[in-house]
């Protein structure tokens, strides 16, 4: 079943998940009645209709918790590449707190997805559906529910484990468990996912639906976070040594929808549209639109949505960096191109951009000036297992050829070895054994930071050095207290749930 599309409007058993951990009144909702076990369970006597619940799931990704940019907000702006448009926010200044709407809403993002998961591996597995179909559907629930896990995990530390169905206002009130529960949880069902989805299956890879492959790439990063480098180098090996993924020769083709769910591309969500087809101005990356500037005395404009931009790039960040064709691609302080207010004439110039823009998720049809809505949302790519490898293989023996070649792979690509575009490699050089430990260390932070810029890791990465602190007082000049390295639990989850004690210093 190729899916084109993950934003779904399921009625019936998908809407039972968030009634459990919505800001709207549980008691009124659970008084209603809508639904009851009988009803749920019918639902699940065929490989079709568990294939719906599944795009339920899958949706919960996009529709809850990616789709505002919370990812991006949390992830991105405490540290030293990017910061909230305009103004410094509270996440910009580590003032953030328990009310901090974000927080809470990432958290009903994860666990709606997680209860929508738990349903369906909860029905499935008593009804009558082929063992082949059950697996292979129960495969992909349990890798997505991983993640949804492992998204908290990194954002609020040792959380609540629900392994099977929210179906009362009683069932939902549970303890934190321990980090490492939660981490050891997220380990096993990602073991579990990639033995149940068996060989990698290039026709699901294509059509964006959960592989064996990307189990064990997402099982990659979660022994990193966690700096189990032994472990985290040899599964990040075992996905390289798959020769089923390659980087793509030009770094602008990672996010053009043109090249989505391409030979680079392990998991990402599928934000739907026709193709390289135009769709209204509030599709996907709505909140990474470049706003309309003045220019030459006029104002000016690059999409027909001008005002969405929700961050940018530190300044004092790009000013340092190598001016590579991958930064040309991800983020800078000029357009090559404007169309005057209202018009659909291109006008190729430099225009200066009044500050520095993230570019990579911009990919307006120039045509129509509309935003496409077919720009897929990266999670997992080739270039994060050679990153993973390299790191992985230098914490636990120190810089060796392996590490090496994995990181030069991506620097390489990052000038456009290969392409008509191709840089000297003196603009970026590749780098050698010469390098201590240490070095290399920050060689490969440094890389993460340029390559997935934006798409919400900077806070972990920092965090699993013990850096973030030291980051922000160097480019921020602000002390924090050592509890912020992780963020409160939302207030109002607390308010909902008495069990659930706060981290430290809130």
């Amino acid at each position: 079943m190729k899916i084109k599309k993950f934003t779904y409007h399921v009625k019936g058993i998908l809407l039972l998940a968030p009634l459990f951990f919505s800001l709207q009144s549980c008691e009124k909702l659970l008084d209603e009645k809508i639904y009851n076990s009988q009803n749920i369970e019918s639902f699940y006597s065929t490989a079709s209709q568990a294939e719906i619940a599944l795009n339920g799931v899958y949706s919960s990704l996009w529709d809850y918790m990616y789709k505002d940019g919370y990812h991006v907000i949390l992830g991105d702006i405490p540290g030293e590449v990017a910061q909230a448009n305009n103004n410094p926010n509270e996440f910009d200044l580590f003032a953030w707190t328990s009310s901090s709407s974000e927080l809470n809403n990432y958290w009903v993002a994860a666990y709606t997805g997680i209860n929508r998961a738990n349903t369906l591996i909860d029905n499935l597995v008593k009804s009558s559906v082929e063992a082949k179909d059950q697996n292979r559907i129960i495969g992909q629930a349990k890798f997505l529910r991983a993640l949804y896990y492992f998204n908290l995990v990194k954002v609020f530390g040792g959380v609540p484990l629900h392994s099977t169905a929210t179906m009362s206002s009683n069932d939902a009130a549970k303890e934190r468990a321990s980090q490492q529960d939660v981490y050891d949880f997220i380990v096993k069902d990602l073991i579990e996912s990639t033995e149940l989805l068996g060989s990698f299956s290039s026709a699901d890879h294509t059509a964006g639906r959960v592989t064996s492959a990307a189990a064990r790439s997402l099982l990659a990063k979660v022994y990193l976070q966690q700096r189990k480098w032994g472990e985290a180098a040899l599964t990040a090996k075992a996905v390289i040594d798959l020769g089923v993924y390659q980087l793509l020769s030009d770094y602008n083709q990672v996010n053009d929808p043109a090249f989505k769910n391409s030979k680079e591309h392990i998991f990402s969500i599928q934000n739907g549209g026709k193709d390289n087809l135009p769709t209204s101005s509030d599709g996907n990356f709505n909140y990474f639109t470049i706003p309309a500037i003045s220019f030459e005395g006029k104002q000016v404009e690059f999409s027909a949505s001008g005002g969405g931009a929700r961050i940018q790039i530190e300044e004092s960040f790009y000013a340092n960096e190598p001016k590579t064709n991958r930064q040309y691609y991800s983020y800078r302080d000029f357009m090559p191109y404007y169309f005057a207010l209202g018009s659909f004439d291109k006008i190729n110039a430099r225009v200066p951009l009044d500050r520095v823009r993230l570019v990579k998720f911009f990919h307006p049809n120039l045509a129509t000036k509309e935003l496409r809505s077919s720009v897929n949302t990266p999670i997992l790519r080739y270039s994060d297992m050679l990153l993973t490898y390299a790191e992985a293989l230098n914490e636990q023996l120190g810089p060796n050829s392996e590490a090496i070649a994995a990181l030069n792979q991506v620097r390489r690509r990052a000038r456009g070895e290969g392409t008509v575009n191709e840089q000297s490699e003196s603009i970026y050089p590749d780098l050698s054994l010469a390098l201590s430990k240490e070095q290399f260390r920050q060689a490969i932070l440094i890389e993460r930071a340029r390559e997935f810029i934006a798409e919400g890791e900077r806070r972990n990465e920092l965090n699993r050095h013990d850096l973030l602190a030291s980051t922000i007082k160097e480019h921020r000049n602000i002390t924090i207290k050592p509890g912020y390295v992780l963020y409160p639990i939302p207030e109002v989850q607390r308010s909902l749930n008495s069990l659930l004690s706060q981290n430290p210093d809130y």
